[in-house]
């Protein structure tokens, strides 16, 4: 069987390319001379089109857009994901996002201090949530958004257990808004023990967004159990969903079950789970 060559798959591309020169071509003809008719001084000039170049730039740059994609296909090797080279020629939007969700978190220090606890529950979640953060990008960088962010791992499931009035619900709500403000096209879902809880978390959530700056502007659809914000992108929808809901405890945490009313969940359609008690 006979190999085919990168010529075989584009030459399609390449008459459609050369179609248009020609019909472009023409267009400049009858631009120039304003006939309605072709001439044989207009015909000789369309004949003297070195066609033969043309075509060979017209493949050159197919060739060219052909080598990038097969380069962007290929695995990075993981000791050129360290070099300065390849650090400061990629550009990683996942970088930004997590280093907006840090900023605003840092902003409600200002208004609301965190504690030491709250801090460190902040800091597991935006580990489980690193692959939403990144998305695509999330593989090439694994190691290096480890090392960065001095993390061991990055798991999508957060537990945490501690007694009553530790601010979890604080920590969980702040969390969210921070998240809403900053992540595009995401959506939460928060589970409560009862409908009068959630939509406490779901107006607790909300406080936090109006007292952003320019997180009024954002909402754009409030009731007892969704929060919609608008992105600066005609596509950027966040949605919070706040619901009560029935708790039961798997076999490894049964003695917990004794303690239902403290459950609060978080959970993000398409990744990470944080649950609190």
């Amino acid at each position: 069987m006979k190999k085919r060559t990168i010529e075989d798959f584009i030459s399609r591309d390449v008459e459609a390319a050369l179609e248009s020169n020609k019909k472009q071509k023409l267009v400049d003809i009858f631009g120039r001379t304003g006939r309605a008719q072709i001439t044989r001084q207009d015909e000789a000039e369309f004949n003297r089109i070195d066609w033969r170049n043309l075509i060979a730039d017209t493949l050159g740059i197919y060739k060219e857009r052909h080598k990038k994609k097969l380069e962007q296909s290929h695995m990075i090797p993981i000791w050129k994901q360290y070099t300065r080279e390849f650090i400061s020629s990629t550009k990683v939007g996942g970088d930004k996002r997590l280093a907006d969700l840090n900023n605003c978190l840092n902003w409600f220090d200002s208004k609301y201090q965190r504690s030491t606890h709250q801090i460190e529950f902040h800091k597991a979640f935006m580990a489980s949530c690193l692959r939403n953060i990144y998305q695509d990008e999330f593989s090439a960088n694994f190691l290096r958004i480890l090392q960065e962010n001095e993390l061991t791992e990055a798991r999508q499931e957060v537990f945490i257990c501690c007694p009553r009035r530790f601010g979890k619900t604080f920590a969980v709500g702040l969390f969210c808004a921070a998240y809403l403000l900053t992540q595009p096209e995401q959506k939460i879902c928060v589970f409560s023990p009862s409908k009068r809880q959630s939509k406490m978390m779901l107006d607790l959530i909300a406080k936090f967004v109006k007292d952003y700056p320019g997180g009024s502007e954002l909402i754009s659809k409030q009731n007892a159990e969704e929060l919609h914000l608008k992105g600066q992108a005609a596509n950027d929808t966040r949605v919070l969903n706040s619901y009560p809901s029935r708790v039961q405890v798997c076999e490894s945490a049964r003695p917990l079950s004794s303690h239902p009313s403290n459950f609060r969940g978080v959970h993000n359609p398409s990744g990470p789970r944080h649950y609190t008690l």
